[in-house]
């Protein structure tokens, strides 16, 4: 026996699509809400559960269309949907750290208010009501799919262009539908037709991509998050030891392939005890905050900076001999002990002493950094001075 499309839509019940899609965003949020449980640090999860939550009420007493009373299945029904939308653009904010435009967001629920009160109660119009309901939803969609896209999410790129990629598909199905109302207006909401069944069943695809999405968004952020925790020092935000030992270890690797040197600059900062016993801890922090800008600011763009460790940075040097890494790290000690002469923050006088060391002398990690710290050791005994491994 064979169906054609027509017969097919008409097995379709809107009023039986309408409910599924209302359990559908309860169940959705209740997704959204394993996520507020697992990672409760981050804006915007609580807002976008309530959103789906709202939608959900919403659809579920549209459902009950001519069941309940009109003040509840299409005033306060579409109330919810509106407020629901409103959520994702705010949840979405919330989350990329922007500002939520609250005036216009309030502007555009009373207008769809007003639409759903004049045209249920002073002027009963279907038509009229889908083209406002339509027109407000697309309103709050445009500017939920705006955010995603000029936002700054490197972090879970993919995961945002695939729920702006929902939203704008449901934004063109809204204009359709508007159109289509205004063309040929229906009689009742549960008129069964191709246009009805494609806008409950898109609309039950978009929030499925919506909540996916949002989830792979908040899971490729924690995931950005952990990365950072595990290669990044929290105080200075530089490469941490683990990292650098990933780097170095690599470039061993690298130069056995095609015979690229490199060399380090391990630093140490002199006195830093004495710095931490007469100003406390919280002016060593600053210390080794003010170090980690200046590494920064003076090294070239090839340059990577790790904390090592305590007071103790590495500087790796890609593609550069001991002569060359001689001189920068004579212009670092320089530079630094310059920062600080004279300083009435910090009576104790701040320099470093530094231990330089190649991959032209070295085969491994181990090597070239025990080379490094004998140099340093060496730097230590007078202090303030910059001593290249071997005296070479």
């Amino acid at each position: 026996m064979s169906i054609n499309l027509g017969e097919f839509f008409q097995l379709l019940d809107v009023r039986t699509l309408v409910f599924v899609l209302g359990i559908a965003s309860l169940l959705q949020a209740g997704a959204i809400t394993l996520q507020v449980i697992a990672v409760q640090e981050y804006r915007g999860i609580r807002e976008a559960t309530a959103g789906n939550i709202s939608l959900a009420i919403g659809f579920l007493l549209i459902s009950f269309r001519d069941v309940l009373p009109d003040w509840m299945t299409i005033v306060i029904a579409n109330s919810l949907i509106l407020v629901g939308t409103a959520l994702f653009y705010h949840a979405v904010c919330l989350f990329i750290g922007y500002k939520t435009s609250w005036g216009w967001i309030i502007l555009i629920f009373l207008i769809g208010i007003g639409v759903l009160l004049y045209f249920t109660y002073t002027i009963p119009n279907l038509a009229a009501r889908i083209v406002g309901m339509s027109a407000t939803g697309i309103a709050l969609l445009v500017a939920t799919v705006w955010t995603l896209i000029r936002g700054d999410t490197r972090k879970y790129q993919r995961a945002a262009y695939l729920v702006a990629f929902a939203f704008s598909g449901y934004i063109l199905l809204l204009f359709g539908r508007a159109v289509f109302a205004i063309l040929t207006p229906p009689e009742t909401l549960y008129i069964t037709s191709p246009l009805q069944i494609i806008n409950f069943v898109v609309l039950f695809i978009a929030s499925n991509m919506w909540t996916l999405g949002f989830t792979l968004i908040i899971s490729q952020r924690l995931q950005h998050n952990l990365n950072e925790l595990a290669t990044i020092d929290g105080l200075t935000h530089l490469l941490n030891r683990r990292a650098m030992v990933h780097l170095i270890e690599a470039e061993f690797a690298r130069k056995a392939r095609d015979g690229a040197d490199f060399s380090i600059l391990l630093l140490d900062i002199d006195h830093f005890k004495q710095v931490n016993d007469t100003h406390g801890h919280i002016a060593g922090d600053g210390v080794l905050l003010e170090m980690s800008k200046i590494l920064t600011r003076m090294s070239r763009s090839q340059d990577i900076v790790s904390r090592w460790g305590g007071e103790e940075f590495i500087l790796f040097l890609p593609m550069t001999l001991l002569k060359d890494a001689y001189a920068i790290g004579e212009r670092l000690r320089a530079e630094i002990e310059q920062t600080w002469r004279g300083s009435l923050e910090i009576t104790v006088p701040v320099t470093i002493s530094v231990g330089i060391s190649s991959s032209q002398h070295s085969n491994n990690l181990d090597e070239i950094y025990q080379q490094a710290d004998d140099a340093l050791y060496e730097a230590k005994k007078t202090r303030n001075l910059v001593i290249v491994s071997g005296g070479r």
